[in-house]
Formats: C-alpha cells, sequence, structure tokens
C-alpha cells in the first residue's frame, strides 16, 4: 500500500509524504480484542481509551483541566514529572483492566493510545481564553483596514471591513463577562465608515428579510 501511495504522488502531481508518520491510528493488537471479547467488551481498552482521552483533550483548556476531565469520565491517571517537577507526559487506564493475575492496572501512555494523544500534540489543542487586548488590538487592525481602503477609494471594500466592525461587536457581546464593561460597546467604533462621523444607527449592509 505503501508503494501504491508513493506511485499515485508521483503520477498525479500529489505532495510525497512519508511512508511512517505515525499518524494512524494505532488498532488494538490479538491480545487486547481476545481479552475485551473473552469479557464480552464491545471495545477494547485502547479503543475505549482513545475515545475518552481523546474527548477531554477536545475541552480542556490546560494540563490540569486536561488530567482533571479525564479523573472525571473515571479513568485511572498517572502523571509523569520531569526532572523540574512539571508534567512531561501522562498514562491512563481502565478501572478493572487489570494484569499479572489482577495485581497491577494495565496502564497506556498517551503516546501509545495514538500520535495524536502524546501530551505535546494534546497541548496544541489548548485555545488560549480570549483577553480584553486581544479585542483591542482585533479593533484597532479592523478599523485601520477600513480606513485604508477608504482613502484608495475602495468604498465598498471599506464598508465591507466596516461591517467585519459589526461582526466584532457581536462577538465582544456575547463573550466572557468582562466584555460586558470592558470591549462590549468600543469595537462600534471599527464598524464606522471612513470619513465623517456617522449615526448610531449606521449599518454597513441592509439585512436580508427574514434574516436572523
Amino acid at each position: 500500500m505503501h508503494a501504491a501511495a508513493r506511485d499515485f504522488e508521483a503520477r498525479w502531481g500529489l505532495t510525497p509524504m512519508s511512508p511512517l508518520d505515525r499518524t494512524a491510528r494505532r488498532r488494538p493488537v490479538t491480545g487486547e480484542a481476545e481479552k475485551a471479547a473473552r469479557r464480552g467488551l464491545a471495545e477494547t481498552a485502547r479503543e475505549s481509551l482513545q475515545r475518552t482521552v481523546r474527548q477531554a483533550a477536545a475541552l480542556a483548556h490546560g494540563d490540569t483541566d486536561f488530567l482533571d476531565r479525564l479523573r472525571d469520565a473515571g479513568l485511572r491517571v498517572r502523571e509523569r514529572l520531569g526532572d523540574d517537577e512539571n508534567l512531561v507526559g501522562y498514562s491512563v487506564a481502565l478501572p478493572g483492566d487489570r494484569a499479572d493475575g489482577g495485581t497491577r492496572p494495565v496502564w497506556f501512555a498517551g503516546s501509545t493510545l495514538a500520535y495524536d494523544l502524546s501530551l505535546p500534540r494534546v497541548r496544541e489543542r489548548f485555545t488560549p481564553l480570549v483577553t480584553p487586548a486581544d479585542w483591542a488590538l482585533a479593533e484597532h487592525r479592523i478599523r485601520e483596514a477600513s480606513l485604508l481602503l477608504g482613502r484608495a477609494g475602495q468604498d465598498e471594500g471599506a464598508g465591507d471591513v466596516a461591517a467585519l466592525g459589526d461582526l466584532l461587536a457581536v462577538a465582544a457581546a456575547h463573550s466572557r463577562p468582562w466584555s460586558a464593561t470592558g470591549s462590549r460597546r468600543r469595537p462600534t467604533r471599527a464598524s464606522r465608515p471612513p470619513g465623517p462621523p456617522a449615526p448610531a444607527t449606521w449599518r454597513a449592509a441592509p439585512v436580508p428579510d427574514g434574516a436572523p
């Protein structure tokens, strides 16, 4: 299959990919499948852990939040710390999934569950919270773009960019509580068209009938 993929890439001018990029889903080994069958389970421990860890990774905002979500989901969690006591890895196990005659849990490191579930890859999912400074910077850039387009005679483009200011105002109004007293009203300045100050009721474009 790797050889066929290389042939297709060469034939159709596709970007050559490494045949061993480790991104493929790691499937359970034979012993894991047999163990699940003996216990009457619909999926193996590895598959169950992959699903649960991936859900926690998608929702988490940081290391502590991620590990807490794993524990809240009922998993056993073991942290691996570096010499500086910072988190460098983690392992998870299903309650009741034991080896060696029931003497120890069956641990799976995140990197052995799936390539994208190693701690560095999980951390890439963490989305930083939007801060007032982020809103202010976005407002400044939108306003500046609208003015530049207006000075260049691109009034239609300026209006389109100014409409983005309306979108920013709506986003700020529906963001975290700080926006109610911070950036909630400030982005409206970015929605003004270039030129003399417009009335407070100015809109960048009419709203079609029936539109929300």
